[in-house]
């Protein structure tokens, strides 16, 4: 009996905590802490009245200690910012002294349902540390309610009827402007990609393996270097870099009279690659480093098109079997 009593103790201990920590990010160093928090009020509120959201960002120790970035206003859904204000304020806490910064933002309901605020984010910089930081809130919801009568007004209802048609058609309008807007500039994106060589695109790729993490996962590394550079030769010599074996992928190249260089040293970064998927052994971070640097130099060298042998379209009708070995 003694043990199911100390369990629930236990489990509502922890449900506190975690809820808590709904509300709020924080994070705490050796000389203070940062927090920060949302609240609503009312969480219920008529959708001719307005609700004040809080939001509330305190630190211990030093004032000067954090430098709060710029940021935007909260993202509401079904709900519009009417007005915002500020506050800063210092106190003392349990014996140390807060800086307390208070941003008050007005929301006016839109329509009846249920309404939002999303994810309040906050960047600041440890100027102690020069590092920067996020903290970030939950989502809060907000119950939208009929529409209390004005003091001394008969029409209000048709006030509200009116302001919601024209809200309602104005989020119509702006969402059949914004999906228009994203459709044109998808065009513009897909004509301007068309227009980019490969080699630029296959370079940014590359970038995206963290060379400069001293713990890299060399194997990891390795596998993603191998897809990029079998893709490469797919899209610039029109050859099955995914399907075919390595030996079977140099063999065509030979037959297309590729650089002989270029051949070499693609051999060597897919039988390394090989080595390390099939055998499960480790690689050194030096043979990773010289793999990454020669696909690198040979993306150089075809952009300035010092690879012959990418003769397009007219290699396919070379390639029937070669996937199917």
């Amino acid at each position: 009996m003694k043990f199911f009593s100390l369990l629930f103790i236990v489990s509502v201990f922890f449900f506190v905590q975690l809820t808590a920590a709904l509300d709020s990010l924080e994070v705490e160093n050796n000389l203070g802490s940062i927090r920060l928090s949302t609240s609503i009020e009312p969480n219920r509120v008529p959708v001719n009245r307005t609700a004040q959201l809080t939001v509330r960002l305190e630190w211990t120790g030093e004032r000067d200690r954090y430098e709060i970035h710029p940021f935007d206003n909260p993202i509401v859904h079904n709900f519009e910012i009417i007005a915002n204000a500020s506050a800063n304020k210092v106190a003392s806490i349990g014996g140390q002294t807060a800086t307390i910064r208070e941003y008050t933002f007005t929301l006016q309901p839109t329509t009846m349902g249920m309404a939002y605020v999303e994810n309040f984010i906050i960047k600041y910089t440890d100027l102690e540390t020069d590092k920067e930081f996020t903290l970030t809130t939950n989502r809060v919801e907000v119950k939208v309610l009929d529409p209390l009568p004005e003091p001394g007004s008969k029409t209000w209802i048709l006030w509200v009827l009116l302001i919601a048609c024209l809200a309602g058609g104005g989020v119509v309008g702006f969402m059949i402007y914004k999906r228009k807007r994203a459709e044109r500039l998808r065009q513009l994106q897909d004509e301007a990609e068309k227009n980019i060589p490969i080699e630029e695109r296959y370079l940014a790729e590359l970038k995206s393996i963290p060379m400069n993490d001293p713990d890299i996962d060399i194997v990891d590394s390795f596998s993603r270097l191998s897809k990029l550079l079998r893709r490469f030769i797919r899209d610039k010599f029109s050859l099955p870099g995914l399907e075919a074996s390595t030996d079977e992928l140099v063999s065509e190249l030979r037959k297309l009279n590729a650089d002989e260089k270029f051949i070499h040293e693609t051999q060597e970064i897919l039988k390394s690659s090989d080595i390390v998927k099939f055998s499960g052994g480790s690689s050194s971070r030096s043979e990773l480093d010289r793999a990454y640097t020669l696909f690198e130099a040979n993306l150089h060298k075809s952009l300035r098109g010092e690879l012959p042998g990418d003769s397009g379209s007219e290699n396919n009708e070379q390639l029937t079997g070669i996937g199917g070995k």
